[in-house]
């Protein structure tokens, strides 16, 4: 979280998990694809954003810069094939898909009479 003009500013997260995959969406509006660093590790998702903010008022000549950072960790509800593992940003939203591995997508049990 930080505080920018006055606002706090918290990831936006939705988790939806399907027989296939677990997709993580957070609302991030203000960054680009390149400030993101995503990582996977174990039942662990690890999404930071980082982002260099400056201004300058011309009148005085003062410049001003700051560091935005955020970090959060999240415990995913299945094991997931990290190596297949995809991230996209579009919109002000980063989508990461995360895909299950075979163990984890569960099977269907026929109940017998």
């Amino acid at each position: 979280m930080w505080d920018e003009g006055g606002r706090d500013w918290r990831w936006g997260i939705g988790i939806d998990e399907t027989d296939q995959a677990v997709i993580v969406s957070a609302e991030a509006p203000g960054f680009e694809a390149n400030d993101f660093d995503i990582e996977v590790r174990g039942h662990a998702l690890t999404m930071r954003a980082s982002k260099k903010v400056e201004s300058e008022e011309k009148s005085s000549g003062f410049r001003q810069w700051r560091q935005q950072e955020l970090c959060e960790c999240i415990n995913l509800p299945a094991e997931v094939d990290a190596n297949k593992v995809e991230a996209q940003y579009k919109n002000g939203v980063l989508t990461v898909t995360l895909p299950k591995t075979e163990e984890s997508k569960g099977r269907k049990i026929e109940v017998k009479e």
